[in-house]
């Protein structure tokens, strides 16, 4: 009680997110294709949905401590990591269509999640790690960075390798569609990374909670 992180929800959150995916995998990898939209590519929507599942309760097994702080920002850290995995499983399934309407999915996921992952990842390091904030700031940056470009890496391979169409906008606009993408996640990085720079929002940093009488 009392804490910025509330650790039950979050709890909730991941669980959740994590049964919603390997339930999602199960069924697109066990249903017949005909039950599917005719863009839907099952076999590889169900490993990347498991596979989803799997990264989003890694941490708490590589991570294990006593101290309250510490286990709550790995929560968090899980959690961030299951709201971007979920996100993407909505888009995959039927969100990433609505650019047909002018409702860019696709961006916004980009901003919010390298915005969000910024935050926690700093978060998560300096905490962990006793970094100074702006030293683990800038590894979080970098590491968001470094997987902005792994992603669209891995959507041109899936392509390449199991003839799905995730690179550019479904198979089309490559080029620009990879280069807003891009830009997307620089933005989020750019806009977190002034945010939890200002000096008025240095009470919101985790840290800060974790140093005061609440988090005992």
């Amino acid at each position: 009680m009392g804490s910025k992180i509330n650790a039950q929800l979050l709890n909730k959150f991941v669980r959740f997110s994590f049964f919603a995916l390997i339930i999602a995998g199960l069924a697109l990898l066990l249903g017949n294709k005909s039950w599917w939209p005719s863009f839907y590519t099952p076999f590889f929507y169900g490993w990347a949905f498991l596979t989803s599942a799997g990264l989003i309760i890694l941490p708490k097994y590589i991570f294990r401590t006593k101290d309250k702080c510490r286990r709550e920002t790995l929560i968090l850290l899980q959690a961030a990591i299951a709201l971007a995995l979920v996100l993407n499983a909505l888009g995959e399934l039927y969100l990433y269509k609505l650019y047909q309407y002018g409702i860019q999915y696709d961006k916004f996921l980009h901003f919010t999640n390298s915005f969000l992952l910024v935050v926690v990842i700093a978060s998560f390091l300096e905490i962990w790690y006793e970094l100074p904030f702006k030293k683990a700031l800038g590894f979080a940056a970098l590491a968001v960075i470094a997987g902005s470009f792994l992603w669209e890496v891995i959507e041109y391979s899936s392509d390449l390798i199991f003839k799905t169409s995730e690179f550019g906008v479904y198979g089309q606009y490559m080029f620009s569609d990879t280069l807003f993408d891009l830009l997307s996640d620089g933005l989020g990085v750019i806009l977190s990374s002034v945010f939890l720079l200002a000096p008025e929002k240095r009470q919101a940093r985790i840290s800060e909670y974790c140093h005061s009488p609440l988090a005992k």
